[in-house]
Formats: C-alpha cells, structure tokens, sequence
C-alpha cells in the first residue's frame, strides 16, 4: 500500500461511537445483531440507548423478520451481521420481508469484500452487492473511509426503502482530502484527468488514486470517481467521465460479475458509448484463505499491477 495513506482508522470501532451519537439524538431507531455486538463495537450505544440494542442469538434470518415488524411499526431497524452472514444468509427474508413491502430498515454489514479472508470463504463476501442489486427497493452504499461511513449512516435514517451499507474490517485508510457533500446516489469526482477514467468503490478507492498517481508518472492523465453508491448508481457521471476517455476502468472488491463493472457495463451499453471497459476485480473464484492485502495483490488488485495492466492495455 502506498506510503501516502497513513491516516488509518477501524471501520467497527467508528461505526459503534457514531451509533451512539446518532442514538442519542433519535429514539426512534433499534439496533438488532446476531451476537456480534462487541464486533460492531456498540457497547457504548448499550449503555447510552437502553433496551434498544436486541440481540437475537445466531439467528440471522429471525433478525430480518423482527427488524421488518419493528419497521412496520415505525421504528427503524438497524441490523448488523458479518457481510456473508447478513446477505446470503437472509437473502429470502431482505427480499420477502423487507423489500417487497418497501419497509425502511438499515442493514450494516462488516467484513465487505475479503476483509475477512483470513476466516476463510465463510467470512469474506465477494458476491453481496451483485446479489442485492437485483431487489426492488434497496439501495446499496459502500463507503470508502471514515467521513464518508459517518455520512452514509447519517443519510440512511431518513432515506426510503431498503438501505445496505458494507463496512471493512481491521485497520483502513483515511482519505487525506476535505469532507465533500455526501448525496445518495451522486458520485464524487476526485481527481480529474483526460484519458483514463478510474472508477472505484469502497476499500479501492484510495488504490485508485494510487493508481492514478503511478499513471500520472507515465505522462497518462487518469481521473478518479469514487462510487459510493453501486444503487442507484451515478449514470450521469460514468456518461460523463466515459466521454473523450480513452479507457473506462472499474476498480471494486467484489467478484467482477455483478458489482460496480457489471453497473458501469450496463450503463455505457444503454448510452451507446463505445468506450473500452476494463473491469478489476475479484476474478470468478474464491480467493482462500489470506491476509486482504497479499490477496489482493495475488489477484492483480494492488495499485502497481493495476497501473501495469492499464498501462500495457492503452498501448494495445
């Protein structure tokens, strides 16, 4: 990982203290988990929102049928798993129970991408967001850093339907940049360049600015979009960045069928833009078992290959 990125913070521990915050200033919301409260780090919200915090046991798909009855209620469920655990585990109930009745409710899931990988294929998720994204009535966010998770958290209590919110896991960079208005379905130009448009979500955002800065050195002008929301995905923005660029690239820790590239795809096909997509992801496999960053590097996810591989397909 580049040196530049030395502001790090733990997703869980910053998701735990602004639970509390913004359970201090709404009663109106519950928190339910599968007995990893200390994992998301809501002892504090334990003690300062009593009797709101519902630990229902390894009971993952139970927990989404008590979150809807809470939601058809009024209150605002929040329900909290490991990504793996908190999707595929319950995919029928977010779909049957949640999403056909458009009941408001916030699934934070931990471990996105192979945050998890060293607990094996159970406890990583490559496979979350391209599932989900074909429910009705959900919307999707993958955060990038610490700003932007306390934002997204903020923007899900009031916004409609179904809204999954994928964290990390263990220590993460902080992008060094100014806080920028966080909206629902916009995506955030980052850095701006001619060529090559970068366009990442979650943890491989701050590689793609990486990736950028590498290009640059080679005379290759490479803007960066960060997509913190896969749905509804920022069409005018992968229109605008693909327009004139050379290259339209995806950067996401997700298998490379289903995520952000699939979307993008979907997007430049529809507007009839024959820019040249290079997707980079998880390949269609299962990565084992690992640490996040010597995988990602085995797979060709780490910001010297990326470059590499961009750079070697702009030659073609």
């Amino acid at each position: 990982m580049s040196s530049t990125w030395t502001d790090r913070f733990d997703p869980r521990k910053y998701y735990g203290a602004k639970m509390c915050e913004l359970g201090a200033q709404r009663s109106d919301f519950y928190i339910l988990v599968a007995d990893l409260a200390a994992s998301f780090s809501l002892g504090d919200f334990i003690q300062c929102c009593t009797g709101r915090c519902l630990n229902v046991g390894i009971a993952e798909q139970n927990m989404v049928g008590i979150a809807a009855g809470l939601a058809m209620e009024g209150k605002i469920p929040w329900i909290n798993s490991i990504a793996p655990f908190a999707t595929l585990r319950c995919a029928e109930q977010i779909r049957t129970d949640l999403c056909y009745n458009n009941l408001h409710a916030v699934i934070v899931s931990c471990l996105g991408g192979i945050a998890g990988a060293p607990m094996g294929a159970t406890h990583y998720a490559t496979d979350d967001l391209g599932v989900l994204r074909t429910f009705s009535n959900i919307t999707l966010l993958s955060p990038a850093d610490q700003w932007e998770i306390g934002a997204a958290l903020e923007a899900a209590m009031d916004w409609p339907g179904v809204v999954y919110i994928r964290l990390g896991g263990g220590t993460e960079p902080h992008l060094p940049m100014p806080p920028s208005r966080f909206i629902i379905g916009r995506a955030l130009e980052l850095k701006k360049g001619k060529e090559v448009a970068l366009l990442a979500t979650g943890y491989m955002v701050h590689k793609a600015l990486d990736v950028a800065d590498r290009l640059a050195q080679e005379g290759i002008s490479a803007g960066v979009y960060n997509h913190h929301t896969i749905k509804p995905i920022d069409e005018d923005s992968i229109r605008s960045a693909a327009e004139g660029a050379r290259l339209v690239v995806t950067l996401e820790e997700h298998n490379i069928y289903g995520g952000l590239g699939s979307a993008v795809a979907e997007v430049l096909a529809d507007a009839g833009l024959g820019v040249p997509l290079l997707r980079m992801g998880i390949p269609d496999l299962y990565v084992g078992v690992g640490e996040r960053e010597d995988l990602l590097a085995k797979y060709g996810l780490d910001a010297p290959t990326m470059a590499r591989r961009i750079f070697e397909r702009l030659k073609r």
